[in-house]
C-alpha cells in the first residue's frame, strides 16, 4: 500500500490506504468490437481473481474521436501498475498468461518481460515470433520463426517506460514506443513460451 490520501473534515480525519497494482493490463478498444473486448476482460479478470488488488485491467472504449496511439497513452498515463503490458482486444492470452507474468514479477525485477506469441494473418498461421531484448532487427511473421526486440506487448516495468510517448497514429505507434522504450533495457527476462496469440485480419483491423 503505496498511496496515503487524507481527507479532513471539520475536526475528523479519514485515512484511505490504495493498494498499489503490481501488473496493469491496457486494453484499447471501439464499440464494436465490444463483444471481443469483454471477453478478453472476462478472461483476464478470472485469471487475475487470485491476486486481489496486484492486477488491475483497464479499458480505453471510445466512439474513434482518438487515435490508438492517444488511446494508448492515455492507459499508460492512468496506469498505477509497477509493470505495465498492452494486449489488443482480439488477442488472445493463454490460461496461464497473469501467472507466468505474476511469477516472474514476484521473483525478478527486470526493466523488460518477454514472452513467444503465436500470430495468425489473415487466417494463416499459427506463426511463431519471440520477443528478445537486444534482438538487432524486426524479423518478418511467416513460415520461418521470427524474432524480434521487446513490443509494447511485453510486460514493462512502468518507471523504466513512464517518459516513453505513443506518437497521435492510427498505425505504426506500437513500434514508435518501443523504438524508445528498447533504448533503456537494462537487465531483462525470458518467458519462453507462449503466453498470447496475435490475431491479424485486414478485414476488421481498426489500425489505418
Amino acid at each position: 500500500y503505496d498511496l496515503l490520501v487524507c481527507i479532513r473534515l471539520g475536526a475528523a480525519s479519514f485515512y484511505y490506504f490504495y493498494p498499489m497494482p503490481l501488473l496493469s493490463i491496457l486494453i484499447a478498444s471501439v464499440p464494436n468490437r465490444y463483444d471481443r473486448m469483454k471477453s478478453l476482460f472476462d478472461n483476464l479478470s478470472a485469471q487475475s481473481e487470485p491476486y486481489g488488488d496486484d492486477v488491475e485491467i483497464l479499458v480505453f472504449l471510445d466512439n474513434k474521436k482518438r487515435s490508438i496511439g492517444m488511446k494508448r497513452q492515455a492507459l499508460l498515463d492512468i496506469a498505477k501498475g509497477t509493470y505495465v503490458t498492452w494486449i489488443d482486444d482480439d488477442d488472445k492470452p493463454t490460461s496461464d498468461y497473469v501467472d507466468s507474468c505474476m511469477e516472474v514479477i514476484l521473483s525478478f525485477h527486470p526493466d523488460v518481460i518477454t514472452i513467444n506469441q503465436e500470430v495468425y494473418i489473415d487466417g494463416n498461421g499459427p506463426y511463431s515470433l519471440t520477443f528478445k531484448a537486444g534482438h538487432p532487427d524486426n524479423e518478418e511473421v511467416g513460415e520461418t520463426p521470427a524474432t524480434r526486440p521487446p513490443w509494447h506487448t511485453c510486460i514493462w516495468k512502468r518507471e523504466t517506460v513512464k517518459d516513453c510517448k505513443f506518437p497521435d497514429l492510427m498505425y505504426g505507434e506500437d513500434w514508435a514506443w518501443a523504438e524508445q522504450a528498447n533504448k533503456l533495457i537494462r537487465h531483462s527476462f525470458h518467458i519462453d513460451k507462449v503466453l498470447l496469440t496475435y490475431i491479424f485480419d485486414s478485414n476488421i483491423t481498426e489500425a489505418k
